[in-house]
């Protein structure tokens, strides 16, 4: 309720940053409630804050109207596979403007999690950096490929010039 009200009040809010707050899903319900409501939002970041797929998937439906959005930071969360597809359909949205997504540390980020992520990068002309280390996280040389395939596409000179690089 707090949240709400503050958030009422001040519609103007650029940036909301939790860190190592167990949301679970009633905190995240509140939260993306005073989320959404913020139309002028530019940062959200939300460090090991216990985010699970379920959370992650309904947060990212959520957010994808608010297309002013240019950080966001899940870092030391527990999404995995669910999780990263629902970042990759936020990555996709051609009126989406996010510059910089913060995943480091999210330890059930696989390299089935890298590839997908990987390929929603195709086209993707906005993102700057996706911070995806820490030893945590269970990426081998196959999920890494996934990116070095996508950001320098050397299968022909066409694609190479397309690739995200």
């Amino acid at each position: 309720d707090i949240l709400n009200g503050f958030v009422a009040n001040n519609s103007n809010i650029t940036g909301i940053g939790l860190k190592e707050c167990a949301l679970g899903n009633g905190g995240a319900t509140i939260l993306l409630s005073a989320v959404t409501r913020c139309t002028n939002l530019e940062d959200i970041m939300l460090a090991g804050c216990d985010i699970d797929d379920d959370i992650l998937v309904g947060f990212v439906q959520g957010i994808r109207g608010l297309h002013q959005l240019r950080t966001l930071d899940l870092s030391w969360n527990n999404f995995g596979r669910t999780g990263c597809e629902a970042l990759a359909t936020m990555l996709q949205d051609l009126n989406g403007n996010l510059h910089d997504l913060g995943l480091e540390g999210s330890g059930r980020i696989d390299d089935k999690c890298a590839t997908i992520l990987a390929n929603s990068l195709k086209g993707n002309r906005k993102l700057r950096t996706m911070g995806l280390h820490g030893r945590a996280m269970p990426i081998t040389e196959s999920g890494w490929d996934a990116f070095s395939r996508v950001l320098c596409n050397t299968s022909s000179i066409n694609a190479t010039s397309l690739s995200n690089h």
